[in-house]
């Protein structure tokens, strides 16, 4: 590698060997089954209602049925599936119940739901309640005294970013409520970082997130993967979530999706995703964006620059969050049979970065970074730029001098990215990073055009031989 101005740090994704057992249930254990239902509208589609079924008998098909009264106008139920889909045409208020039948055993949830003639802010917000095992179990941690862990990963939104103190930052007033609702105590990670997308998520997803053994994570990148994304954050995006979803601690997995105030995020695509895996959604935009249209609210109601939320939108995503937790503790009372958490869903695009390694620096020495180092000219371990400021991406290597030289060695890898600090001051340089002696790819750290600042930017450089 030959680099002028760069600062770099390496991911790697590697290549494992899975291992599994396979069990058999031999008895059929009373069955459950769990709905949480939204808010539901007039005129508003009915989106991810699906249950929770628990101690199904394995090869036997689960069927539901409308045992009493009758759904809402205009919604149906999938006799197959159970879920419940179609547009509310008449407001008022339902009352029904919905059987679940598998192997000869039967689980019945009754509900008392009102149909509104106008949607809500916190209405619209709940995207889809998911399947609700990790959710139960989250809850009945919360309930037994037990520090629950929560933690939360995605960039300057969730880092606090427009929130006048740390503390009215979402993250933190949802710590608060959860302490304060369940009469808990809690362990928070808050692991923003701005101006950072999926694709560096994924890779500090153990790191920051995993080895924690957190009960409940919040995964917000929808601003910053953004609308047309999906191409270059999708399969990062997958292999985030799947990395949680395998995680030893089991945790609840909830997907916040955010938007700037004139531009919508990245939520077309990565709610098809978050689907896949059945996993609650809360949407952001959802609840702001009729508003914004229609200018019952401007952007500085909620939003310090269009982009973060202010104090007052920070406190709308909290909100949210809380009304999709109480509808989970709501459906599962003190002393309910927790659900079966079910097995990780096949990929939806890909299995690639659900397997990854980040050798990074940090503020006092070379860490992982080091160990890899192989041999190195005209290169330097330091946390600050050029112009002697921190630099965003932290402690890394960084050099001024045209033709320096650095090698890393890595094993067991298959796709290899690097990170590096962009910016807009035009004295950034360029770097040619070669991997096995392959094409090189040549990386240029400067804004060709236009720029806001500096940030961590990701970029493949190739496959190992």
């Amino acid at each position: 590698m030959s680099a002028k101005k760069l600062r770099t740090t390496i991911g790697l994704l590697p290549v494992l060997t899975a291992m599994t057992t396979i069990g058999a249930l031999v008895s059929n254990a009373s069955l459950t089954l769990y709905y949480v239902l939204p808010d539901f509208s007039v005129g508003e589609a009915a989106t991810y209602v699906n249950p929770t079924v628990g101690d199904a008998y394995p090869g036997a098909s689960t069927t539901f049925t409308v045992a009493a009264g009758s759904l809402p106008t205009g919604l149906s139920l999938d006799s197959s599936t159970g879920e419940i889909t179609g547009t509310p045409t008449t407001a008022g208020a339902y009352s029904f119940s919905i059987t679940a039948s598998n192997n000869g055993e039967t689980a019945t949830q009754s509900f008392s739901t009102t149909v509104l003639s106008a949607s809500t802010e916190t209405s619209r917000s709940l995207l889809a309640a998911g399947n609700q095992a990790r959710m139960q179990r989250f809850i009945e941690k919360c309930r037994s005294g037990d520090t629950v862990k929560i933690a939360a990963i995605g960039g300057s939104i969730t880092q606090g970013s427009g929130a006048s103190t740390t503390s009215k930052c979402y993250v933190s007033l949802f710590n608060t409520w959860v302490k304060s609702n369940f009469s808990c105590s809690t362990t928070l990670y808050n692991k923003g970082i701005g101006a950072t997308s999926s694709d560096y998520g994924v890779f500090r997803a153990y790191r920051d997130i995993v080895s924690n053994e957190p009960d409940l994570v919040i995964v917000e990148f929808a601003v910053n993967d953004g609308s047309s994304g999906e191409s270059t954050y999708g399969e990062p995006f997958e292999g985030l979530l799947r990395q949680l979803l395998k995680a030893s601690s089991k945790p609840a997995v909830i997907v916040l999706f955010m938007t700037q105030t004139a531009y919508q995020g990245g939520q077309a695509w990565q709610s098809l995703i978050a689907a896949n895996y059945d996993l609650p959604m809360v949407s952001y935009q959802n609840a702001v964006w009729p508003e914004l249209q229609d200018g019952t609210i401007v952007s500085s109601d909620i939003s310090s620059d269009g982009t973060h939320p202010n104090d007052a939108g920070h406190a709308l995503v909290a909100s949210f969050l809380e009304d999709l937790v109480s509808r989970a503790a709501d459906a599962f009372p003190t002393g309910s049979t927790e659900s079966d958490i079910p097995k990780v869903a096949v990929a939806l695009k890909s299995t690639t970065f659900e397997f990854t390694n980040l050798y990074d620096g940090d503020d006092t020495d070379t860490s992982d970074l080091e160990s890899i180092m192989t041999s190195q000219s005209g290169w330097t371990f330091t946390n600050a730029d050029k112009d002697g400021d921190y630099q965003t991406v932290g402690a890394a290597y960084q050099s001024s001098t045209a033709g320096s030289t650095i090698d890393f060695a890595v094993e067991d890898g298959d796709i290899i990215y690097v990170s590096y600090e962009m910016a807009n001051d035009g004295d950034y340089g360029e770097a040619e990073f070669t991997v096995d002696d392959s094409t090189s790819t040549t990386i240029d750290a400067n804004f060709t055009t236009s720029g806001w600042g500096d940030y961590r930017a990701m970029a493949s450089i190739g496959s190992m031989s």
